[in-house]
């Protein structure tokens, strides 16, 4: 069985809002319609520092770069270029 952080990011948060649920419909008190929404309270600001934590990758062409001449190299087409003058 897999630990929760060794799963995919959204599953996670399924995961934790499932979780907020349950804890929603318990967490009251008699006579307090307020204990239902302080759940939801916590939940959304658990979750929201949760994907925070985690922020979605967004996908990024990958660029080939050529790699830049190295100053022997340069040299080397100096040294080259002046032979064929001389």
């Amino acid at each position: 069985m897999k630990k929760l952080h060794e799963l995919d990011t959204s599953i996670q948060v399924e995961i934790v809002k499932s979780a907020g649920a349950v804890l929603a419909k318990n967490f009251g008190w008699p006579g307090g319609s307020d204990g239902t929404q302080a759940a939801k309270d916590i939940v959304t600001s658990v979750v929201d520092a949760f994907l925070s934590l985690y922020p979605e990758e967004k996908p990024h062409d990958e660029k080939i770069e050529e790699p830049k001449s190295d100053p022997e190299e340069i040299q080397q087409k100096r040294k080259y270029t002046r032979r064929n003058t001389e």
